[in-house]
């Protein structure tokens, strides 16, 4: 993704925020808990440092919930923020909200930019699921971001 301001939002437009900046690193996410969140094979996501995600409008609409690490896949806490109207999952805190994990199908932008350049978790991947042209590949997690 380019160096500018991209927009996002949840279904029901309730929430808005944006980005601003390049992402640290786009992923695909095997893992068991992507794969529950999503409701399909598993997440497309965007890595930020948190302060160049900011919410534009809706904050009181926004609701956590913590998944420990004894219950994650990677080992580690993950806050999970979402709509309480509509109940769109619009990204994960972690490393202790050092970094934002953003959903990337929230964001306004072309889906070819946000294309993942790495796939994790690849050893929960469904078999039907092919592999995406050009990607880093990992059986887990990939060292902290």
């Amino acid at each position: 993704m380019s160096g500018d301001i991209v927009t996002g939002k949840c279904a029901c437009e309730e929430v808005k925020f944006h980005v601003r900046g390049n992402a640290i690193t786009t992923l695909a996410c095997y893992c068991p808990q992507c794969r529950k969140a999503s409701g399909g094979s598993g997440h497309l996501l965007a890595i930020y440092d948190t302060e160049q995600v900011e919410v534009d409008s809706g904050s009181e609409h926004l609701g956590t919930f913590v998944i420990e690490g004894d219950k994650t896949t990677s080992g580690h806490d993950k806050v999970k923020v979402f709509c309480k109207e509509c109940g769109t999952t619009l990204w994960y805190k972690v490393n202790e909200g050092e970094r934002t994990v953003v959903i990337t199908a929230t964001l306004d932008a072309d889906y070819e930019k946000t294309k993942p350049q790495s796939e994790i978790f690849t050893r929960n991947q469904p078999s039907f699921i092919p592999r995406i042209d050009g990607t880093h590949r990992f059986e887990g997690m990939v060292a902290p971001v």
